[in-house]
């Protein structure tokens, strides 16, 4: 268990003293329940670990808020980190909630395909996941880890078409998407936060992404499965005219040389990909244009068996089942 100085030994500390315990400590316990201290899946916290964490935290906002009752501007900036807790705590507790049984416990699907490949509806056909996802979640109850969303409603907010991409010089894209702070670096640090929270109570994920670095891709495997998780990936393959094409048709468009390179970097890691993954692999090639859902699902409807074998079957990380073994315990002990 992390220790923690008590609120009333923080009381004369400055402002920004309590800025920095607040930040310390929300860092140290998703450090420590998500194994990024050398623990890897060792640490198992409890629901009364975590949301013990958070009510200290509502604790440090508390004398905060009497302290600086009378300043405005600070008075506003714990308000709003008082909000971002809320919802924090209120998104980790529906997690604890899920249990052991829930569908998809301990799975994790990486998604592949380069911006106009079809991926959205392609995925949508094979686990439920919305193509204007505004939710984390799939019909088959994993967790969609993706930044898209949350990126659109950031430019919206600064007034921009996220179709106006396309037709923005590289200066100007890069203030949108390439810095930090901008709306793309606000919507990845919120995707992070989210996807922590899920890992806690080792729910399934859906990890949306392009595929374009390998390197990361399987860093993040290899995570996944030092905390319990199977792990599988979901390769979207469409030729690059047809992925020009679909990109015109998006509600975010890229400028085509983004597209191209993008293109190219996800076709040269498909290879890498299949040996990373093996048996998990599963590739969907999605060129073809079909005239309806019913269509489509006929036409894959192997990988879609294949992806849902997956998601169905009992875990096989030995990891995963000492964790479940672990928790059936702790429930039949009320």
């Amino acid at each position: 268990m992390i220790h923690y100085e008590s609120v009333n030994e923080a009381k004369e500390m400055t402002f920004i003293d309590y800025l920095k315990i607040l930040d310390k400590k929300f860092t140290d316990v998703m450090n420590a329940v998500n194994g990024e201290n050398g623990s890897d899946a060792k640490i198992v916290p409890t629901r009364g670990d975590i949301l013990q964490n958070f009510t200290l935290f509502r604790n440090y906002l508390s004398v905060l808020t009497k302290k600086y009752s009378s300043d405005k501007t600070k008075l506003k900036f714990i308000t709003e980190y008082s909000d971002k807790l809320r919802k924090l705590e209120s998104v980790n507790e529906q997690t604890l909630n899920e249990g052991v049984y829930d569908p998809g416990i301990l799975k994790a699907i990486f998604l592949a395909g380069g911006p106009g490949s079809g991926k959205s509806f392609a995925v949508n056909q094979v686990l439920g996941v919305p193509e204007n996802i505004t939710t984390g979640l799939s019909s088959t109850g994993l967790k969609v880890v993706n930044s898209d969303p949350a990126f659109e409603l950031f430019l919206k907010r600064k007034g921009v078409n996220p179709k106006s991409l396309a037709g923005m010089t590289q200066k100007v894209f890069d203030y949108y998407t390439d810095r930090d702070g901008s709306p793309r670096d606000e919507a990845k640090k919120l995707r992070d936060k989210m996807e922590q929270i899920y890992k806690t109570g080792r729910i399934g994920l859906v990890i949306d992404g392009t595929g374009h670095e390998y390197g990361k891709i399987a860093t993040k495997k290899k995570e996944l499965e030092r905390m319990g998780y199977d792990t599988s990936m979901v390769f979207v393959d469409t030729d690059l005219p047809k992925a020009l094409e679909r990109n015109q048709q998006r509600d975010r468009v890229l400028p085509e040389d983004k597209v191209t390179s993008s293109w190219n970097d996800v076709q040269a890691n498909k290879g890498k990909f299949k040996s990373l993954f093996g048996s998990d692999f599963t590739l969907i090639n999605n060129s073809e244009t079909t005239p309806n859902t019913k269509a489509w699902n006929e036409l894959h409807k192997s990988k879609v068996k294949s992806v849902m074998g997956f998601v169905n079957k009992p875990v096989k990380n030995p990891i995963g089942k000492s964790w479940i073994e672990n928790q059936k315990k702790i429930k039949s002990l009320g």
